[in-house]
């Protein structure tokens, strides 16, 4: 782990566990190089936080430990946690279970955030 990492990463509604946004990820094909690891960062986040809200159109696969779980087992990162949450964001009528507003006002985001501040 390098000397001062990353201590929260914050990933809100994302797509990182599509195969093909994986496919696309710069050095994703890098698979026999140090044993397959340097396709992830090394030591530069220390705890991996993402939340993925039910009916997300964008985060299909809500989970993103198992996709990374590389990261852990090699010591790159110390933690990934997966969350779901409701995203009750509607605007003129419209729901839009993606908007970053919604994710903000969740009480489990806002939470995270004011443990990160603290």
């Amino acid at each position: 782990m390098q000397k001062n990492p990353v201590s929260l990463f914050l990933t809100l509604g994302s797509p990182l566990g599509e195969a093909g946004v994986k496919a696309n990820l710069y050095d994703a094909d890098e698979r026999n190089h140090s044993g397959g690891t340097d396709k992830f960062p090394k030591g530069i986040i220390k705890s991996w936080q993402n939340i993925a809200a039910y009916d997300d159109f964008i985060s299909h696969d809500p989970s993103l430990k198992d996709d990374f779980r590389a990261m852990l087992k090699f010591n790159f990162v110390e933690e990934i946690e997966d969350q779901r949450i409701y995203n009750c964001w509607a605007f003129n009528g419209e729901a839009n279970p993606h908007k970053f507003y919604g994710y903000l006002a969740n009480p489990r985001t806002a939470g995270l955030i004011a443990d990160w501040m603290d």
